[in-house]
C-alpha cells in the first residue's frame, strides 16, 4: 500500500469518527485513487472499512448504534468510490470532467448528480487587464463546464461498431428485427446481463437498478392512477413490451453467447429496465457528419454517459449543446467548420454555479403525464399539463360506413379519436372589466369534434375534396353554423363528464378537493411527511387531470349555454325575415 494512500485512508477515519458526514467523500475518492508509484488501480475498499470500523468501536459509547452508523458510512463510501471510478472511466473515453464532480444528487430518489467542483472557476479566471472587456462586452458568453465524446455515446452507429458484436447487430437491424431504438434497448439488455464483462460496466453499474415510473408500479401503487390517462397506458405499454419481447428474445440470447462470456438467462425484467433506461436518459440530438467539405447533421437518439446524469430543474441555468460549443468557429451560414466531436455541458458567463452546486439541465416543456411515465417525478402548477381525452370508438368489426368515414377523415388530416386540451389555454386572459375566461380550444380539438358531428352530406363531400387535392363547398348559413357549434359543445361536454366521472368518480380515487387536502397536509407536515415519492407524484399529476377537466367542463357548459341561447336568437330572427317576406 502506498504512503500515500494510507495516509488518506487514515485521515478518512480520523474524520469519520467526529462524525463528519460530508467530509468523508473526498477521503474515500483518494483511497481510491491509483498509485503513481506502483500503478495499482485496485479500491482499498478492505482496508478502508476495517480502519473505518475501528475508529468508530473505540471513540463511540454506544455499540448497537456504531455498528449501524458503520454499515451506513461503509455504503456512502463505497459509493463514492464507485463514483469515482465512474469519473476515471469517462476520462478515459475522452470526457473532461474537470471542472464538475458526480456524486449523490439533493434532489429526492433522483440518485448520482453532477455538481460543480472547486475547478469550476478555472473557465471564470482572464487576465487582470482583460476583465473590465468581458464586463463590458462579454457578460453572457458562454463557458464549457464539461464536454463528453460522441464517439462513446450509445448511438446505432457506435452498437454496430462494437469489435465483438456489432456485424450481428447490423445484422439484425438490415433484416428487420430491430429498428435503431429497439437495437439501444437489445444493446442494454445484453451489456446488463454481461455484467463487469461489459466495457460499460463502470457507468451501467452506476446506474438505477430498480426504476419508479409507472411501468414498475405496484398494484398498489397503481390504484393511485385510476382512471387517469396513464392507467390504461401502463397496460397497454406492458402488453406491446412483451409481443416485443418475445420477438427479441432468442436475438438477445444469441447475443450473449457469441460474447464467450458467462451470463444468466435474460428474462423480460432485464428488457423492461432497459427500456426505463432509454426513455430516462436518451436525447434527440444532432449527429454531426462532413459532407463534402461541408457540415451536416442527422437527428438521432441516444444516450450520452455522464450527461445521462444532469438531473432536471424548470429554472436551470445549464444545457447541453453541438453546435453551441463556446470556442466552436462557424461559417457564414452558422455552422462550424470542422465537424464537431463533443456534446458540451455549458452555461453563461455570469449564472455560473459554485463549488459544490448541482449543475442542473431543463428536460423540455413536458407535462406531468410525460414526466412521470418516463422519469418518474412530477412538477406542481405545470402549465405544460395536458389532459388526453379518448373518443369512444366501435371496434374495426362494429363499424358502421358513416364511422369509418369519419375516420377516414381524420387520417387524411393527419388527426386521430383523440382530444388534447393543455393546461396553458385556461389561463386567463385580462381584459378591460375582468378575466377573460371563455373556452379556448385547440384549432386540432375543433377540427375532430366537427368532424365526429358532420353531418353525413358535409362529410362525403369533405372526403372527396381530400381525394381531389380541392376545397370543400360545404358553405353554412349562420343558424348552421350555430347548430354545428352546438353539436361540437354537446359532444366535448359528454366527453368531459365520462372522464370527470371516471377520475372522481366511485372507481375513481376520490375528489379533486380530498387530493389537494393530502397534499397540503404533506406540504405543513414539519416533520417532512410519511407519504413516499411514488404517491406525492400520483397526487400531483391526477389532481392537475381532474382540474384541467373541471375547468374545461365549466367553460364548455358556459360556452354550450351561450350557444344555445345565441341559436334561439337566430330561427326568432330567421322567422321574422320569413314572415316579413310573406
Amino acid at each position: 500500500m502506498s504512503s500515500r494512500r494510507l495516509v488518506a485512508i487514515c485521515d478518512a477515519a480520523a474524520v469519520l469518527a467526529r462524525n463528519d458526514l460530508n467530509a468523508h467523500r473526498s477521503y474515500a475518492c483518494a483511497a481510491y485513487m491509483p498509485s503513481t508509484k506502483h500503478g495499482n488501480k485496485a479500491p482499498w475498499g478492505a482496508a478502508t472499512a476495517a480502519v473505518v470500523g475501528l475508529a468508530y468501536w473505540l471513540y463511540n459509547e454506544q455499540p448497537v448504534r456504531c455498528w449501524n452508523r458503520q454499515l451506513e458510512l461503509n455504503e456512502s463510501i463505497k459509493k463514492a468510490q464507485d463514483a469515482c471510478r465512474l469519473q476515471h472511466w469517462l476520462a478515459s473515453v475522452g470526457a473532461n470532467l474537470d471542472a464538475v464532480d458526480l456524486r449523490d444528487s439533493q434532489l429526492a430518489e433522483a440518485g448520482l448528480g453532477v455538481f460543480a467542483s472547486d475547478n469550476v472557476w478555472k473557465p471564470l479566471q482572464v487576465s487582470w487587464w482583460k476583465q473590465p472587456w468581458y464586463r463590458w462586452r462579454k457578460p453572457n458568453d458562454g463557458i464549457i463546464l464539461a464536454t463528453f465524446p460522441l464517439h462513446a455515446a450509445i448511438t446505432p452507429q457506435t452498437i454496430v461498431s462494437d469489435p465483438v458484436l456489432g456485424s450481428t447487430y447490423q445484422e439484425l437491424l438490415n433484416i428487420g428485427v430491430v429498428d435503431e431504438r429497439a437495437l439501444i434497448l437489445l444493446f442494454l439488455t445484453v451489456e446488463r446481463q454481461l455484467g463487469k464483462d461489459s466495457v460499460w460496466y463502470p457507468w451501467i453499474s452506476m446506474l438505477p437498478q430498480k426504476l419508479n415510473t409507472p411501468l414498475f408500479y405496484s398494484d398498489e401503487d397503481l390504484a393511485e392512477l385510476k382512471g387517469t390517462s396513464l392507467e390504461e397506458a401502463v397496460g397497454v405499454q406492458k402488453w406491446q413490451l412483451r409481443q416485443a419481447w418475445k420477438r427479441l428474445q432468442p436475438a438477445c440470447t444469441e447475443l450473449l453467447d457469441k460474447s464467450g462470456s458467462f451470463h444468466q438467462q435474460p428474462t423480460f425484467e432485464d428488457f423492461m429496465w432497459a427500456h426505463g433506461i432509454f426513455h430516462s436518459r436518451s436525447l434527440a440530438f444532432p449527429q454531426p457528419q462532413g459532407v463534402d467539405g461541408h457540415v451536416s447533421s442527422t437527428p438521432q437518439e441516444g444516450i450520452v454517459p455522464g450527461l445521462d446524469f444532469c438531473n432536471h430543474r424548470e429554472s436551470s441555468r445549464a444545457k447541453w449543446t453541438i453546435f453551441g460549443t463556446p470556442g466552436l468557429k462557424l461559417d457564414g451560414s452558422g455552422m462550424p467548420t470542422v465537424v464537431p466531436t463533443e456534446v458540451a455541458l455549458v452555461c453563461l458567463r455570469q449564472q455560473a454555479p459554485k463549488p459544490g452546486q448541482e449543475v442542473t439541465i431543463n428536460y423540455g416543456d413536458k407535462g406531468n403525464e410525460m414526466l412521470l411515465m418516463s422519469y418518474g417525478f412530477t412538477q406542481s402548477s405545470n402549465l405544460h399539463d395536458v389532459l388526453m381525452i379518448k373518443c369512444p370508438v366501435a371496434p374495426p368489426e362494429d363499424r358502421d360506413q358513416l364511422l369509418q368515414a369519419r375516420l377516414a377523415l381524420l387520417r387524411s388530416r393527419g388527426l386521430t379519436p383523440q382530444l388534447f386540451l393543455p393546461a396553458d389555454l385556461l389561463e386567463a386572459r385580462p381584459t378591460r372589466t375582468s378575466a377573460d375566461r371563455r373556452l379556448r380550444l385547440p384549432k386540432d380539438v375543433e377540427q375532430t369534434l366537427k368532424i365526429l358531428v358532420m353531418m353525413p352530406k358535409q362529410l362525403a363531400s369533405e372526403l372527396a375534396s381530400e381525394e381531389e387535392l380541392g376545397p370543400a363547398d360545404n358553405t353554412l348559413d349562420a343558424v348552421e353554423q350555430s347548430g354545428e357549434r352546438m353539436a361540437v359543445l354537446t359532444t366535448l361536454v359528454g366527453l368531459l363528464e365520462l372522464k370527470h366521472l371516471q377520475m372522481e368518480g366511485e372507481d375513481g380515487t376520490g375528489s379533486l378537493e380530498s387530493d389537494i387536502q393530502l397534499i397540503e397536509a404533506e406540504q405543513d407536515d414539519a416533520d417532512g411527511g410519511t407519504m413516499s415519492e411514488t404517491k406525492r407524484a400520483c397526487l400531483i399529476y391526477r389532481s392537475s387531470q381532474k382540474h384541467i377537466a373541471r375547468e374545461y367542463l365549466i367553460r364548455a357548459r358556459q360556452e354550450l349555454h351561450h350557444e344555445l341561447n345565441r341559436l334561439h336568437k337566430l330561427k326568432e330572427a330567421e322567422d321574422v325575415n320569413g314572415q316579413g317576406r310573406k
